[in-house]
């Protein structure tokens, strides 16, 4: 069983512990939404976390790390366990969730917050740092090898791109050569936003991990005002085009002229 099997990995582990992945496992019914909670799961879970001597390290940001494309269930599956020992040395660490775009899952980062008068012993947590620093190297290798992998495919795509419109404006396109067109198109398309949205998810790590000049006050700012679980899938939800109607009938006939000169009168009247 998965849990005899980590307890093994980490009793022959000398030192602190850091467990970090996908669980698929609650170890409280307020983790989940949308699902019949399984007491046995929970129980064999909460049990090897005890065997273990590890402790969840508390999460910030949004309740749920994974979602179903429908938002009708929810859950915290994944999650960082570390053990007694450094959760003594370090009180202060917390998880934190990232948007999670293409993925179901929310990749969370681990960081310590700001009070650093709880910190009772730094050696825990300077070996702990050498681990993420060796871990971190090892990630950017990784990025920098697919990056160039992405490059490359993507200059591939573009030759290919050049050829196809060759041959159109020599007239010699056919449907096999347009339907080619439009999958080349796509699918540099695609690279583009795969792109746009990495740079997008650096800039939030970065923020998280540095955060800026004011971070201090807005951590020690107690928001009374919470987004309830409802609003939090409503936010999430596609918009309807019986929402566009309404937001657009609920304007007034002489707002929003647009370059053409017609405004909302024209297209509740005639759209």
């Amino acid at each position: 069983m998965l849990w005899d099997y980590l307890t093994i990995v980490i009793d022959n582990c000398n030192g602190e512990v850091v467990i970090i992945g996908d669980f698929n496992e609650v170890h409280k019914q307020a983790e989940r939404y949308g699902f019949i909670f399984n007491v046995q799961g929970v129980d064999s879970f909460n049990s090897f976390i005890s065997v273990a001597g590890s402790e969840d390290v508390p999460l910030g940001g949004c309740s749920f790390t994974w979602c179903h494309k429908s938002a009708t269930k929810m859950s915290k599956l994944d999650r960082f366990l570390i053990s007694e020992g450094l959760m003594g040395s370090c009180p202060d660490i917390l998880a934190i969730t990232l948007d999670r775009y293409l993925s179901d899952h929310r990749p969370i980062l681990m960081q310590r917050t700001w009070n650093e008068a709880h910190v009772t012993d730094s050696n825990a947590m300077t070996k702990l740092m050498k681990k993420m620093k060796y871990l971190k190297k090892k990630i950017r290798v990784w990025i920098k090898v697919n990056k160039d992998s992405s490059k490359n495919y993507k200059k591939t795509l573009k030759a290919e791109l050049t050829e196809i419109d060759l041959l159109l404006n020599k007239g010699e396109g056919n449907s096999d050569v347009l339907n080619k067109r439009m999958s080349v198109s796509k699918s540099l398309q695609d690279l583009d936003k795969i792109e746009s949205m990495e740079v997008a998810q650096k800039s939030k790590i970065k923020w998280v991990i540095e955060g800026d000049e004011n971070s201090k006050y807005y951590h020690d700012m107690d928001f009374p005002n919470k987004l309830n679980l409802e609003q939090q899938v409503e936010l999430e939800n596609n918009v309807t085009r019986e929402e566009i109607k309404r937001a657009v009938w609920d304007c007034k006939v002489d707002k929003s002229p647009g370059p053409n000169g017609f405004t909302f009168g024209f297209y509740r009247r005639y759209g």
